[in-house]
């Protein structure tokens, strides 16, 4: 990997973080029963952990998404309009199955930014900084931030 691509990456202020993360870890062990939000799991030995796990048979879905993807990446791109959009993908992690969608767009000259979203700041480092290598032709905007209903 390469150095961290800083102008590709949005992170929310660090001070902020810190202090929003005392507050629920201490909220959460005060309650009854205790919780932790399951983001705090997803530093860079937690992500790697759920990458390999959703790698394990048990573990279907993933295997069905990629699949989909593979299959039909090609044709998803080609019914998106050709203008410039943004491509957002909620828990992107290593980024394994957009690429069945980045390949295609860029292969066709699409012009469009990827703006992956992962509550994992680590992940979203390696992603970016991979991506912009690989890819270098393609904008990208990672922002960590927790998503949910």
């Amino acid at each position: 990997m390469s150095g961290l691509c800083s102008d590709c990456l949005d992170l929310t202020d660090v001070q902020d973080a810190e202090k929003l993360f005392k507050e629920q870890v201490s909220a959460g062990l005060s309650s009854s029963p205790k919780t932790l939000p399951s983001r705090f799991f997803y530093d860079e030995i937690g992500s790697r952990l759920f990458q390999q796990i959703t790698r394990l048979p048990e573990y279907y879905l993933t295997a069905c998404e990629l699949e989909i993807l593979r299959r039909s990446g090609g044709d998803i791109i080609s019914l998106v309009p050709r203008r410039k959009f943004n491509l957002v993908e909620l828990g992107s992690g290593d980024g394994t199955k957009v690429i069945q969608l980045l390949e295609p767009g860029l292969a066709d000259n699409r012009q469009f930014t990827y703006l992956p979203i992962d509550q994992s700041v680590s992940a979203m480092q390696t992603l970016t900084s991979d991506l912009s290598e690989r890819y270098p032709e393609l904008g990208v905007r990672g922002i960590v931030a927790e998503y949910g209903a």
